[in-house]
């Protein structure tokens, strides 16, 4: 088979492809969007893109191209690289994800993919989605806005879940999504790789933490 990958021989991009497609040809593109419009083409099975890392978070362009330019491009697999290892610090990770025509078959520990727009920006909207999945006992591991375009504050958001649609218990989110929301679009489901439960860790805030003291200082201002 063939995949596109961006960026240079020696780059991440390149290591992020082999990795996903060891027995694969690859196709250097200069940019992620060219990769994944060979993709779309045809003219490979496969495209490999960077989609978020450890310090610059989600890569905007490719989700949006995901979402408003690709009408039959899915995710069907994710690979961490490490591309910066800071001995004083954390090191920075970058996942790329592959994408095709065709989607995933047989997958064994499945994360899913959707962007989805609410119906209506309102008190509650966004909770409604929410319990969908947490009332379940499915666990939401990203949920990200992006900005539909039409006005200031309008918003659709990407969200990524533990589970497959071929799981009842999922199938009935997605439903109690759909009911309350305008559209969503299925980006995908893949191995989740070795993520796993625990806690939160990030790099420190800066200045004071906010406390319950302050909140309650916080409401006697006038």
């Amino acid at each position: 088979m063939q995949a596109a990958y961006s960026g240079p021989a020696d780059d991440f991009g390149r290591a992020a492809a082999e990795r996903l497609f060891p027995d694969a040809t690859f196709v250097a593109c200069d940019d992620p969007i060219a990769a994944m419009r060979l993709a779309e083409s045809g003219d490979v099975e496969a495209a490999v893109v960077p989609f978020e890392d450890t310090r610059a978070g989600v890569a905007t362009e490719v989700v949006d191209h995901l979402v408003f330019g690709a009408p039959d491009l899915v995710v069907t697999g994710e690979t961490d690289v490490v591309v910066e290892d800071d001995r004083d610090g954390p090191v920075t990770v970058r996942r790329f994800l592959a994408v095709s025509r065709t989607p995933a078959m047989g997958v064994s520990r499945p994360q899913t993919l959707l962007f989805v727009v609410p119906g209506f920006n309102r008190p509650g909207t966004l909770s409604e989605l929410l319990a969908a999945f947490s009332s379940r006992g499915i666990n939401m591991t990203t949920l990200q806005s992006r900005p539909l375009g039409a006005a200031l504050g309008m918003y659709g958001f990407l969200i990524e879940f533990e589970g497959s649609p071929a799981d009842p218990l999922v199938r009935g989110a997605l439903a109690d999504m759909l009911a309350a929301t305008q559209s969503a679009k299925y980006l995908g489901t893949f191995d989740e790789g070795d993520r796993r439960w625990g806690q939160v860790r990030g790099r420190e805030l800066a200045g004071k933490p906010l406390t319950l003291d302050d909140l309650a200082r916080l409401g006697d201002q006038r």
